[in-house]
């Protein structure tokens, strides 16, 4: 299993972190872990993926990603993942379900708000 850092540890603001390679991984796990608040605190968050030949550089390129929860066996979500407090977020991308395929992964935060985070993608058989 690979375990790549997408959003060291005291991260802020709003980005798009992203890793390259993973075409062909059978598997894929996100945790997104908020580890400090402030006052009125919100963020949002969601895989993306880029196509084979995608320019990375370009924003509409990349594609939203469904990811099952911890306890979602069949309801895959493309939307946003909203958080307010400190937490930890598990999601899985569901290859078996989704028949496209990735150059590129990322975690895209929007709308932080008084967040600090960090977040980790874990890949198998790549």
């Amino acid at each position: 299993m690979d375990i790549h850092v997408l959003h060291p540890a005291g991260s802020t603001g709003n980005s798009r972190a992203s890793i390259k390679g993973v075409h062909g991984a059978q598997r894929a796990a996100v945790l997104f872990d908020i580890t400090a608040v402030g006052g009125t605190p919100t963020i949002s968050w969601r895989m993306e993926g880029l196509p084979p030949g995608g320019d990375a550089t370009v924003t509409a390129e990349w594609q939203p990603v469904g990811m099952l929860t911890a306890s979602g066996v069949t309801a895959v979500s493309e939307a946003l993942v909203v958080a307010t407090t400190v937490s930890r977020a598990w999601r899985y991308l569901d290859f078996a379900a989704d028949l496209r395929f990735y150059d590129a992964l990322c975690i895209i935060t929007s709308a932080n708000t008084n967040v600090t985070y960090n977040s980790k993608l874990f890949l198998l058989g790549v």
